[in-house]
């Protein structure tokens, strides 16, 4: 499968832009909603340097199997609990954000561990203020991520880096290439920008996974 795009899609007129993850209908919308919320911006990361991550330690063996279907997402950290729900591309391989400002969603190029899973939520949202991810940029290293599947147990990310990249320098190897071990993206949009009345930059927290399982 092809490695898709930066995550998200809007439409003005006949034109179709793609968008960050979790930043289209925010974009779309941030004229009427701008006046009631951006004045209070999301914490964000400060603009990455070029670098390596390096991800936290693993777990002595591989999970077996296919990776089981993530249903619900704990950082206490940050106060977050979220059901997600799955994502789907559009005709042009451009991954669709999520319906609603409550809940995350979760895609994967493919149903392997060593692809990573990718999951994006809003960052606020039109009329009802910070949504899903409104903390996601307050993730620090060490702190642990939690995600509940379908086989009922729950498995432990620990956050490796929170980092934020221009939209037009998305790091599409990072966020979705191979790796060799489990791993977790968190997006969303960052640094808004009051004159332009968009977000100019995604928020990306990685993630390994040092713990599997145990009955959730």
């Amino acid at each position: 499968m092809n490695t898709p795009p930066p995550p998200g899609g809007e439409r003005h007129g006949t034109r179709a832009v793609a968008l960050p993850p979790a930043c289209a209908l925010a974009g779309s919308l941030a004229l009427s909603f701008a006046a009631t919320h951006q004045n209070t911006p999301p914490t964000a990361p400060a603009p990455s340097a070029a670098g390596t991550i390096t991800p936290a330690d693993a777990p002595p063996s591989q999970p077996a199997g296919p990776p089981p279907t993530p249903t619900a997402l704990d950082i206490p950290d940050i106060g977050l609990h979220a059901d997600l729900d799955p994502l789907t591309t559009d005709g042009n391989g451009v991954l669709q954000p999520p319906d609603r400002p409550d809940r995350a969603g979760w895609y994967t190029t493919a149903a392997t561990w060593q692809s990573p899973l990718v999951l994006t939520g809003h960052v606020d949202y039109p009329h009802t203020g910070p949504a899903v991810f409104y903390h996601l940029g307050d993730l620090r290293p060490g702190q642990r991520v939690t995600l509940t599947t379908t086989d009922h147990h729950n498995r432990t990310y620990t956050v490796d880096a929170v980092r934020s990249y221009a939209k037009d320098d998305f790091p599409t190897q990072q966020v979705y290439g191979p790796t060799s071990t489990p791993q977790l993206r968190l997006i969303t949009c960052g640094d808004w920008d009051d004159q332009a009345h968009a977000y100019r930059a995604n928020t990306i927290a990685f993630a390994t996974l040092t713990a599997d399982g145990g009955d959730g």
